[in-house]
């Protein structure tokens, strides 16, 4: 969050799905790397070798405070350029009159309360197309090992960890550009479309055809690229659509929310997953039946989401296209 929040601040807001972007690669390579390290380095390339598991956890924890160390010592927000913003164009008119139609763009340039934060459209619209896909995502990405045993595929599961971060390195960047890019002509709340486009096709691969390993590649790949345009243009779109000042407390109730949902996928896919197995102190259960409940769920949230995100494709295609020009955020978070 603190690194999503000073960046996101540090940059103006046709740059920031490049550095969202950007950092998700990293947030995504992070897994990439130690899983990586797990298979080939400490289990000797052994499935079933979990004697090295304490070693892992350690190199986390060290890995934890070199990386905090680091963010103390250099992470800083810009200073601002003040001759930028004394040059910045006005909403007002000649008169002094701010238009009818711009009362959508000059929402995002005033602080909110809470109360008027949980009123606000743009923002419950947003959440819910975050926390409807990307619950799933996450619960897809703990839980796609357990999914391989069931279908018997577990001899798969060194290549299948590492599908989905990969995807999300290559996409993210990739439509961090393409958001920067065609800003004016192509929202980044119609580019969501396609993360939950993505969404929707893996969850119904994986509850009609997950035991066919092709479609199982398939369909983690498209959860890479789901996950890839939610986490990236999700913080950036907040910022275009509210006041940057309060991106932090913003996006923190999204994750909030989110990580209550995904609590609860998590804790419905155990009881599924554990009612359907039918051999006594049988510990796995194998069989398509076995996920096809937590996937119907899955494919549910999913389809949801379509409903506000295109309210939110509504609301920010009908905004005006001309919008105050700034270098960063900062005099936003200093007011």
């Amino acid at each position: 969050m603190v690194a999503l929040n000073t960046n996101l601040v540090n940059f103006n807001h046709q740059q920031r799905g490049k550095v969202m972007g950007t950092l998700n690669v990293f947030f995504a390579g992070s897994p990439f790397v130690y899983s990586l390290i797990y298979y080939h380095v400490f289990n000797g390339d052994d499935p079933e070798n979990f004697e090295s598991f304490p070693q892992m956890m350690l190199l986390l924890a060290v890995s934890f405070a070199v990386v905090n160390v680091m963010c103390i010592l250099f992470l800083r927000m810009l200073p601002e350029d003040t001759e930028s913003v004394k040059n910045a164009v006005s909403y007002e008119d000649i008169n002094g009159i701010i238009p009818n139609d711009l009362n959508i763009m000059v929402e995002k340039d005033e602080p909110m309360t809470l109360k008027r934060l949980a009123g606000n459209c743009n923002f419950q619209a947003l959440l819910w197309v975050f926390i409807l896909t990307s619950s799933v995502g996450v619960f897809v990405t703990n839980n796609l090992t357990e999914i391989a045993t069931s279908v018997r595929l577990e001899k798969h599961n060194p290549t299948l960890v590492l599908l989905i971060p990969i995807t999300i390195m290559l996409v993210s960047i990739l439509i961090g550009v393409f958001s920067d890019r065609y800003i004016g002509t192509f929202p980044r709340s119609s580019v969501l479309l396609i993360g939950i486009g993505s969404f929707v096709i893996s969850q119904m691969l994986f509850l009609l055809l997950v035991d066919v390993f092709s479609m199982l590649i398939i369909a983690t790949i498209l959860v890479g690229i789901g996950n890839a345009i939610m986490w990236s243009l999700g913080p950036a779109l907040m910022t275009d659509i509210l006041y940057i000042g309060n991106l932090g407390r913003n996006w923190g109730i999204v994750i909030l929310v989110n990580a209550l949902f995904c609590f609860a996928l998590q804790e419905t896919f155990g009881a599924l997953y554990e009612n359907a197995i039918t051999a006594p102190k049988e510990l796995f259960c194998y069989g398509v039946h076995c996920l096809r409940g937590a996937f119907g769920i899955g494919l549910t949230f999913t389809v949801l989401s379509v409903l506000p995100a295109l309210v939110l494709v509504i609301r920010t295609n009908s905004s005006p296209k001309k919008t105050k020009p700034e270098i960063n955020g900062t005099a936003a978070i200093l007011e």
